[in-house]
């Protein structure tokens, strides 16, 4: 039997030892215990548990009993990582989560948009510039072809790798050292 997780939105296989939830006479199934205290912080307003306990569906962490305290960051991914402070995963590279269930989890998204506007910004004029050579009538490069055109395309493209795409780089190297390859890797 599959459900879908009200939290993250992840396909759950319900098997025996699934972390789940009883409220208002319906079961609702998580794919692990973080999402299942987070659901459960917000059905009844309780405060979510210093020990988040992770557990995942499939059984992956299922023998983890590494309590991770109050105030302290999480990899859902990776129940083994805990750190005291917001940072990325070493193992799968992915943003820590905060154990505190009023924390502002939305940092990493606040950085990540604003990263996305700027990059936009330099990306709209690169495209258009190398793309207007393809659009009858529309090359307006002028003096922009050869060399000068190759110059101006790395220079709007420079910010876009090196500014905006600096996360994913730290975070590609990162998996390349620990040898644990995951998604930044392939970026």
């Amino acid at each position: 039997m599959a459900e879908i997780d009200p939290i993250c939105g992840m396909t759950v296989t319900v098997k025996e030892g699934t972390p789940s939830f009883d409220w208002e006479g319906t079961t609702t199934y998580f794919c692990c215990v973080s999402c299942r205290n987070k659901f459960e912080a917000k059905t009844t307003g309780k405060p979510l548990p210093p020990s988040p306990g992770i557990q995942f569906g499939g059984g992956l962490a299922a023998a983890m009993k590494k309590s991770v305290p109050s105030g302290a960051y999480f990899c859902p991914m990776c129940p083994e990582v805990s750190s005291p402070v917001p940072a990325a995963c070493p193992t799968c590279g992915m943003a820590l989560e905060s154990t505190d269930s009023d924390s502002d989890s939305s940092g990493e998204l606040k950085e990540m948009s604003s990263r996305f506007w700027v990059s936009l910004l330099f990306t709209l004029p690169l495209f258009l510039f190398a793309m207007a050579p393809m659009i009858p009538g529309f090359d307006f490069r002028g003096p922009f072809t050869g060399k000068t055109g190759s110059i101006l395309q790395w220079i709007l493209a420079t910010p876009v790798l090196f500014c905006c795409g600096w996360p994913f780089l730290v975070r590609g190297v990162a998996s390349i050292k620990t040898g644990a390859y995951n998604m930044f890797t392939l970026i």
